[in-house]
């Protein structure tokens, strides 16, 4: 029983120190940072359009880009506001874990999704403003629903059921 707790003040430890980092990092945008953000101003530019999709810089798509641009106006893309944003969905990452874990019948859903803190990416891909996070949040997302739908019976699908394999597929 001494576990739990002892993940639950070592996780809540951990997020408080990131969070630490991130503010106390300074203003100055690097690594990918700037590149990414300037996808923004390109959707400024050219619309949710094809061209836009199709000049799209680098790998990681356009959801990036939409997060960002979603949360530009308290943000203004500039650090650390914009590093804020992961360290965000780094939290709806480990509640929305919790969750799966809960529908899954674990004893101690959030002392067990804190775990993510130990992969050694995640403080990276968290503390700064790269793409992975918003992705890594949907993955999570579509596994918390699927959770769901196979806990439904399979005789009789019902059309909400479908609903919402689909979402997750999604």
């Amino acid at each position: 029983r001494m576990a739990p707790i002892l993940n639950l003040v070592v996780g809540v430890a951990s997020l408080l120190a990131l969070l630490s980092l991130i503010v106390l990092a300074g203003s100055t945008l690097i690594y990918d940072e700037p590149w990414y953000l300037g996808t923004v101003n390109e959707l400024h530019n050219k619309g949710l359009s094809i061209q836009f999709l199709k000049e799209l810089p680098g790998p990681a798509g356009p959801l990036y880009t939409f997060v960002h641009y979603g949360f530009e106006s308290l943000t203004s893309l500039q650090a650390p506001p914009v590093r804020i944003v992961n360290f965000l969905t780094l939290l709806a990452v480990i509640g929305v874990i919790a969750l799966t874990l809960s529908h899954r019948g674990s004893a101690y859903p959030l002392a067990s999704s804190l775990a993510i803190l130990g992969v050694p990416m995640t403080w990276k891909l968290s503390g700064l403003a790269l793409t992975e996070i918003p992705a890594l949040f949907f993955l999570t997302l579509g596994l918390c629903l699927l959770s769901e739908v196979i806990s439904q019976p399979v005789d009789r699908p019902r059309l909400s059921t479908i609903i919402l394999a689909a979402i997750a597929g999604l």
